[in-house]
């Protein structure tokens, strides 16, 4: 039922999909299907190397023949177990762009106006983090161009006592500070 279910999802088949969630919900609260619904009937597996993982699908393949069939001698001595009563089949996954996924039924004209609004929001996005990079550059400019460095040794060598650079320095303030007298 969950194979169906899944593959209603797949074909975007809604009414399918709450018919088999319904009928999922009747199941489960039915106290009578409580043991056959809490047994572990799947394993996901990560295995350390390929050899193990090599070892398990070779054991499921050598299941499948049974053991008549069976002159490897690479499982010769090698006892077969049973696992809650079932023998245990190993199968490779599916790879991870297999999954059935949510947002999977937004096609056409949705999916276009999502994708729209992302872009904008980044584009959006760079352009004002250009300006605030634009403007703080800017303002470092004029900054450093207002105030140049001003090498004090060479200005006493060239201009030279204390009281000669105090002086102009005085009359340049004033002519900043009030620049009509």
């Amino acid at each position: 039922m969950l194979k169906k279910r899944g593959y209603a999802i797949a074909q975007c088949q809604w009414a399918k999909v709450d018919a088999f969630d319904k009928e999922l919900t009747e199941l489960v609260q039915n106290p009578n299907n409580y043991d056959k619904l809490t047994r572990p009937v799947c394993a996901f597996i990560t295995f350390e190397s390929d050899d193990g993982y090599i070892e398990a699908l070779s054991y499921s393949k050598k299941m499948k023949w049974g053991f008549s069939g069976d002159k490897d001698p690479v499982m010769e001595g090698f006892e077969r177990e049973q696992l809650l009563g079932a023998d245990p089949l190993f199968r490779a996954a599916t790879e991870p762009t297999n999954i059935i996924w949510e947002n999977r039924h937004i096609k056409g004209l949705p999916f276009c106006t999502r994708a729209t609004i992302a872009l904008l929001i980044v584009t959006l996005m760079l352009v004002v983090s250009f300006g605030f990079v634009y403007l703080f550059k800017k303002t470092s400019i004029n900054a450093s161009a207002q105030f140049p460095k001003v090498n004090c040794k060479e200005l006493i060598e060239t201009i030279g006592n204390n009281d000669t650079l105090r002086d102009l320095a005085g009359m340049e303030y004033k002519e900043y500070i009030d620049p009509e007298n």
